[in-house]
């Protein structure tokens, strides 16, 4: 990159991360709420039959702790991942027990080459202005043959564009309330990153549910429209 987009891209991700954590901070409760999204039960029944004790699964961009309690059923040694410290500091007192967690950016993680044999990055894609540089952060910490999980919404997403505004033209991105960046991706652009990254995709599924508001975030209820992909380290 050159290096004034490069020093752009920083301050942009510094700017993003800042104001994530003002949200967090925000107020006592958890952002996202309590129950795990609901398309993970489909994903964590497959890996309970497939990990064991002594597999490595990480949860990036964990923030508060929403899926933990269902992804800890899936055997193995569950460690989890975020930028925010006010996120991390909600996470349950007993789950914080049980699982190895870290503060760091997600493109800067403090692990080996080839630890895990799983990880999970849900709901974290289309706020990342640096996604690229995560997708080859995640391919450089699995295992070979490991596998990423994650969902990133296309525009049929319902919230595409409420209260967002496009100041950065040039990558077709967006700011909701001014703050907090989004970007919406079409399979096509999902299979041409993950490909960049050393990814095959083996599996991409469409799923639909609703969220209740989250406080100082959004206040309605609303439905999420997301591609999950699964995808494997070449």
């Amino acid at each position: 990159l050159p290096l004034n987009t490069y020093y752009i891209r920083m301050s942009r991700d510094k700017k993003n991360l800042q104001e994530w954590d003002k949200l967090y901070q925000s107020t006592e409760q958890r952002i996202w709420g309590d129950n795990p999204i609901e398309f993970l039960f489909d994903y964590v029944e497959q890996f309970e039959k497939t990990l064991n004790t002594s597999s490595k699964i990480l949860d990036a961009g964990t923030g508060e702790g929403r899926n933990l309690s269902l992804i800890s059923r899936i055997p193995g040694q569950l460690h989890a991942v975020d930028g925010s410290k006010h996120a991390l500091s909600k996470i349950p007192i007993e789950l914080k027990n049980k699982i190895d967690i870290q503060q760091a950016l997600l493109h800067e993680l403090p692990y080996e080459n080839d630890t895990f044999d799983l990880i999970f990055g849900i709901d974290i894609f289309e706020t990342l202005p640096n996604i690229q540089d995560v997708l080859n952060e995640f391919v450089r910490i699995l295992k070979k043959d490991g596998n990423l999980i994650c969902n990133i919404p296309s525009e049929e997403d319902t919230i595409y564009g409420i209260d967002m505004e496009n100041p950065i033209e040039e990558e077709n991105a967006w700011m909701y309330q001014n703050k907090y960046y989004y970007k919406f991706y079409s399979p096509d652009e999902v299979m041409h990153m993950f490909s960049n990254a050393g990814l095959r995709v083996i599996s991409n599924k469409r799923y639909e549910w609703m969220e209740q508001a989250h406080p100082n975030f959004r206040s309605n209820d609303h439905k999420h429209i997301s591609q999950v992909y699964v995808g494997s380290k070449i």
